[in-house]
């Protein structure tokens, strides 16, 4: 997004442009009007601005937006709290995230330590010798639809103690978050879950959007699926509401419009779609009484209203994780509290 910005010395409204464009992270060119230049100036814009005359005088995109008033109606989200989670992350042309179960542990620690008002579903023994160990499969800590082959019939995989660690959330935090992950004949995929204790509700977030249309990963009936397998563990009263992707999901979500940029390297994975799963998760945690296609609409207007492309900014976010990740490796399980807070500050 290009932004041009006229400004002139002594001008209170401009640096409030200039602080409310940098806040929301917006590429912009300044040009200083004094009486030197202003006459040219003037001269250049005038047919473009009917001879506005008050400072600043802002352009986006070449084309005339008005001053200061006008560019507050145009980025509301810099006053609304939202930044501080969309916060431009450390830039990384390349980081160590893969994608593999260990990275989908920290997302879920992350998680964890950062919203004390929700549980974490994480069905594994943490630790060996007092220190971090990485899952051995997607499956250890993630329920996951199995699907081998077209003609093969598909099912829902659940870790080992599952249930029981689902128990030990239940009733004392309004939120429990697990991720619930694909291995199909068409490749591996990450969503993620909440269940809201206030509602009753349920809900499964697709960062493809419902645009994604392979077989698999798109069965049908899944969702009757995840509905009854909860129902059957967990009693007919434990799910009042049920929220399919299609119903807050929009048609293309923010991964496809992230890798229609066309701008992954061979340095990436083959996919963010667990980082962008722990992004919404962020976001839902951190706005907890907004809706769930708001928290959806206020990211993708906020990254696109940001200067950096979707591609570099989730690879920043995975960096990020990559940090925490080399962090924990390195800690003893005693000290997660203490790191964390220190991570998260």
């Amino acid at each position: 997004m290009n932004w041009l910005i006229y400004t002139k010395n002594g001008c209170t409204y401009c640096e409030k442009a200039k602080a409310l464009l940098d806040k929301n992270n917006c590429k912009y060119k300044k040009i200083e009007v004094d009486s030197s230049n202003k006459e040219v100036i003037y001269r250049e814009i005038d047919n473009k601005t009917n001879t506005y005359r008050y400072f600043p005088i802002i352009f986006r995109n070449g084309l005339f937006i008005g001053g200061y008033t006008e560019l507050t109606k145009l980025l509301p989200i810099a006053d609304s709290g939202i930044s501080p989670i969309l916060k431009r992350y450390k830039h990384v042309d390349k980081n160590k995230f893969d994608g593999t179960p260990y990275f989908n542990m920290v997302a879920m620690l992350y998680l964890s330590y950062k919203f004390p008002d929700a549980c974490i579903v994480l069905p594994i023994n943490l630790t060996n010798n007092e220190q971090l160990t990485a899952p051995n499969s997607h499956r250890d800590i993630s329920l996951r639809w199995v699907q081998r082959g077209k003609s093969a019939k598909g099912h829902i995989s659940v870790p080992k103690n599952f249930w029981q660690y689902f128990n030990k959330c239940e009733g004392k935090k309004r939120f429990i978050i697990f991720p619930f992950g694909f291995d199909c004949y068409e490749g591996g995929h990450a969503n993620y879950m909440i269940y809201d204790h206030h509602t009753h509700s349920l809900e499964r977030f697709e960062p493809q959007g419902i645009a994604y249309k392979a077989p698999c990963i798109s069965a049908s009936d899944l969702d009757k699926k995840i509905h009854d397998l909860f129902i059957r563990n967990l009693g007919p009263n434990f799910i009042k509401e049920y929220y399919k992707p299609r119903d807050f999901c929009p048609h293309v979500n923010i991964q496809i419009l992230q890798e229609m940029e066309n701008e992954m390297t061979t340095e990436d994975p083959n996919g963010f779609c667990s980082m962008w799963c722990a992004l919404y998760c962020d976001m839902r945690l951190s706005y907890p009484n907004r809706s769930r296609e708001e928290i959806v609409k206020m990211i993708i207007r906020e990254l696109k209203n940001k200067s950096e492309s979707l591609t570099s900014f989730i690879r920043n976010y995975s960096g990020y994780m990559v940090k925490i990740a080399d962090e924990l490796k390195r800690i003893h399980k005693s000290e997660l509290h203490e790191k964390f807070k220190k991570l998260l500050a």
